[in-house]
């Protein structure tokens, strides 16, 4: 058996050395992407710019322009990491009980969550740029899955009993529009802390569910 050689000092220097290097590129990146969070939710679209990320994180604009060609790159970054996040606990969620009432009931809390937890995401997702959804979907299957995934319990829902039967597309429309009201007057509206707005999503859900239950 030939013995394999061992890295020599030098490699192990320049692997140490691309590995820092790689970091504090991440390191910049999401040091940017924090940064243009929250001057997005101070300014809004309109009002946001590369100028203004830079100033946040302490360099110059170039290299700003180094990790993103310009602001709606920078946004849409955002608006694709909502959906990854979204998604996977979303999916959480829905794979957490058979329960068809309590899986509704469990992803209408991780829909509040999110929004109240990342409202520059929600906000760019659902809300001030939604033609960001429209960029192809194989970049982020996750855009489509939290639909689909409310379908699904929906149409779990109808089985069990516990919706009236009835057009899926429709009836899920029903569901997400009373979640996205509800996280709406939450991140939006002064007053509603996490358990008002908590307390808001669950009497909701009673209620829709109630008006579309068979009894």
């Amino acid at each position: 058996m030939v013995k394999q050689p061992s890295s020599t000092r030098a490699e192990r220097l320049r692997d140490n050395s691309r590995n820092r290097r790689d970091q504090q590129k991440q390191e910049v990146r999401e040091a940017i992407l924090q940064a243009a969070s929250a001057l997005f939710l101070e300014h809004g679209y309109a009002g946001f710019s590369i100028r203004q990320v830079a100033e946040k994180i302490g360099y110059s604009p170039g290299i700003i322009y180094f990790y993103f060609a310009d602001k709606d790159e920078v946004l849409f970054t955002l608006v694709d990491e909502g959906f990854s996040r979204f998604g996977e606990r979303f999916l959480r969620a829905f794979e957490s009980t058979t329960d068809a009432r309590e899986r509704l009931l469990r992803m209408a809390r991780v829909y509040l969550e999110f929004g109240m937890g990342h409202p520059a995401h929600y906000q760019l997702m659902f809300m001030q740029r939604t033609d960001y959804f429209l960029r192809p979907v194989l970049e982020n299957p996750n855009k489509l899955r939290t639909f689909d995934l409310l379908t699904r319990a929906v149409e779990d829902a109808m089985g069990q009993n516990v919706l009236l039967p009835g057009d899926l597309v429709s009836t899920s429309d029903t569901l997400w529009a009373t979640l996205h009201g509800c996280v709406c007057l939450a991140i939006l509206m002064p007053g509603f802390d996490e358990s008002r707005a908590q307390a808001m999503v669950e009497r909701a859900l009673t209620l829709v569910t109630r008006g579309l239950h068979p009894g």
